[in-house]
């Protein structure tokens, strides 16, 4: 019995190393728990880095999928400045997951936190990075809301470059909540208090919709918020850099 017991002792250092090795491996990939089985494949699209669920590769949806999301993204490409592009394709990997990866959130969004993703057991590598669930739902919200990812584009800016307590977007929030004209604004015929006061952030986001594309809440587009919020379309041309 004690013959048996230091042998088990000799290999103890050789299987806490292999049990150490293999924690390791596991905390460099981000794996989580929930995520051990899930693998991704790599795409690039329009020069931004896409990380699919492999499960989604063949998929009824992918390729109606990415088609829309080469069409999307070429417009923010577009639209964007070059040096705004070129700090996004740098620092913002794009995440497609499957119906295994939903949980009971928005459908696109951006990632701040990888504490906030540990804490809700996700992959803590998509910090910083924005997560569409699922192609299926993307394409049926870009009926509605045809530049998500411009309004997630542009949280990402806001959090990684311009700062979350960027003093210009705050005042500009303030003044546009403060002066009550989104209280009521149209959405496809409805009046509805607008997304954009829900916060500084959504304000950013939302008045960069309707200055380099189409919001789906008024105002739809540049000329309208140069007549409606005046103050939240010269914000745009300072942080943005845009010169008309």
């Amino acid at each position: 019995m004690i013959h048996h017991i230091h042998k088990y002792l000799r290999l103890l250092p050789f299987i806490i190393l292999i049990f150490l090795c293999g924690c390791k491996e596991s905390q460099a990939s981000g794996a989580l728990e929930y995520e051990i089985e899930i693998t991704y494949s790599t795409i690039n699209v329009q020069g931004f880095t896409i990380k699919i669920t492999e499960s989604l590769m063949d998929n009824s949806e992918y390729y109606s999928g990415v088609s829309l999301l080469h069409e999307r993204l070429a417009v923010v490409v577009d639209v964007l400045p070059k040096s705004e592009i070129d700090f996004l394709k740098q620092n913002v990997i794009i995440w497609i997951t499957d119906e295994s990866e939903v949980y009971n959130i928005a459908n696109v969004e951006y990632h701040k936190s990888a504490q906030w993703l540990i804490n809700n057991n996700l992959n803590p590598d998509k910090a910083k990075g924005i997560e569409i669930h699922t192609f299926n739902t993307f394409i049926e919200w870009t009926k509605d809301q045809p530049f998500m990812l411009l309004h997630e584009l542009a949280h990402a800016y806001q959090h990684q470059y311009l700062g979350d307590d960027n003093a210009k977007i705050l005042s500009a929030f303030n003044l546009a909540r403060d002066s009550g004209i989104y209280e009521e604004v149209d959405r496809n015929g409805v009046l509805e208090k607008a997304y954009a006061i829900a916060n500084e952030f959504e304000y950013f986001a939302e008045t960069s919709e309707s200055f380099f594309v189409t919001n789906d809440y008024f105002p739809y587009n540049r000329d309208q918020l140069k007549s409606f919020d005046n103050n939240g379309y010269l914000l745009m041309l300072d942080i943005w850099g845009v010169v008309e």
